[in-house]
């Protein structure tokens, strides 16, 4: 799937995210995790397992493998945290951010603190160790966080779709 790829899997044939080997950087864990914020989490997406993968891949190896199940596998294509897409905001008190940052719909944060979260969000996304201890904090508790001491923010090294989404949050 490339760089900075974000998909779940179904839990059909294997039951937890450690059965997964991941080569690279990047994270693997149920989905329950990336939603414990939420009163109303879809039962069903609890039996997926959500991968982050900033770079590389991921193998299931298992010996006498007899499926019990079809491999599904679902990427996301939108993430909005309105009811309305023309009512979305995001709350960091609330709200997680998604791995996946084409799947944000995000248009304005509803405090400093959420706006400065959303500036922050595509060099996390690279493992960007924060100075700041709240942002450093708020982006530990994102499953799919996984931080990198060499990774020095770089806006030249971002991808077009990451620039743009800097420089929208930066004139903010």
């Amino acid at each position: 799937m490339g760089p900075m790829a974000g998909f779940q899997i179904d839990n059909t044939f294997f039951a937890k995210a450690n059965e997964w080997e991941l080569s690279g950087a990047g994270a693997a864990y149920p989905m329950s995790a990336y939603y414990k914020h939420y009163r109303d989490f879809d039962k069903k997406s609890a039996e997926r397992t959500t991968f982050a993968i900033r770079d590389g891949y991921i193998t299931l190896r298992k010996k006498n493998f007899t499926p019990s199940g079809e491999v599904y596998l679902w990427a996301a294509t939108i993430g909005s945290f309105g009811e309305e897409f023309e009512e979305i905001s995001f709350n960091s008190k609330y709200h997680n951010l998604p791995f996946k940052i084409s799947n944000m719909m995000t248009k304005r944060a509803v405090d400093e603190f959420s706006a400065k979260v959303l500036r922050n969000y595509v060099f996390a996304r690279h493992g960007y160790v924060f100075k700041d201890v709240s942002l450093q904090r708020y982006f530990q508790s994102m499953p799919w966080y996984v931080a990198d001491p060499s990774y020095k923010a770089d806006l030249e090294q971002l991808t077009d779709f990451e620039q743009e989404w800097f420089r929208e949050r930066a004139s903010e």
